[in-house]
């Protein structure tokens, strides 16, 4: 099995698009500063909510507390999902 670790892609416009990217289990760095999702508001969280292995995101370290952020939206995500209100 070959592990991906760092990945620099083309062209993604779209937060939601960022989910495909859940696959990249082991992926430690990604480069997407050149794509217009890096403009998003939240891309960076969005992107840590989808592959929580990141340790650097065009080129900047992930901090331990942008980790639990997007683990407490992922997590906030959910329940809304579930509960009615």
């Amino acid at each position: 099995e070959s592990v991906v670790t760092s990945v620099e892609l083309p062209q993604i416009e779209d937060l939601g698009e960022l989910r495909h990217l859940r696959a990249l289990r082991h992926l430690t760095t990604i480069t997407l500063n050149d794509n217009p999702v890096a403009e998003s508001a939240g891309y960076r969280l969005e992107l840590l909510k989808h592959v929580p292995s990141l340790r650097s995101i065009d080129g900047i370290p992930v901090k331990s507390e942008d980790v639990f952020a997007a683990r407490s939206a992922d997590t906030a995500n959910r329940v809304s999902l579930v509960l009615p209100w």
